[in-house]
């Protein structure tokens, strides 16, 4: 089996979201896992969690010659203080996400990344505003398209 693709697309991910933000405020970029690890009680900063779901591994060539990868990312977006921040730092996180997607040429362990969508998750909290993105990484491996 070819190898999996997990860990570089959110390592890719949180560089690009830390390299390329240009609006105010910044938020911190974090992987769900560490977050997890060190709690958000208490904070009231902007943060940005990014969380792979499971990769789909399909073999699609006669002897299991070739392997698709297909990832699944949340990029979870939570700020505590007002809409308008919240909506700077959403609309920031969507234009990085889709310079992304746009990227040719790249040393890059993917072929290709598709925004699925975003969902706002904010209706139960007060002064506390969430939305997720979904975005599907995939990859192809040991197959040359000719």
């Amino acid at each position: 089996m070819s190898d999996l693709i997990i860990y570089d697309v959110v390592a890719d991910l949180k560089t690009q979201l830390d390299c390329q933000w240009t609006a105010c405020p910044v938020p911190t970029v974090n992987f769900f896992w560490d977050a997890k690890s060190t709690g958000l009680a208490g904070s009231k900063q902007e943060i940005i969690l990014i969380q792979p779901l499971q990769e789909k591994i399909v073999s699609f060539q006669l002897h299991g010659d070739a392997w698709k990868h297909e990832l699944p990312v949340k990029i979870d977006v939570r700020t505590y203080k007002t809409l308008a921040i919240h909506n700077t730092v959403v609309k920031e996180t969507g234009r990085i996400l889709k310079n992304i997607l746009r990227r040719a040429g790249a040393t890059i362990p993917f072929i290709d990344a598709h925004l699925r969508g975003y969902e706002a998750l904010d209706e139960d909290y007060r002064n506390f505003f969430r939305g997720v993105f979904t975005i599907v990484y995939r990859d192809v491996t040991g197959f040359t398209f000719t």
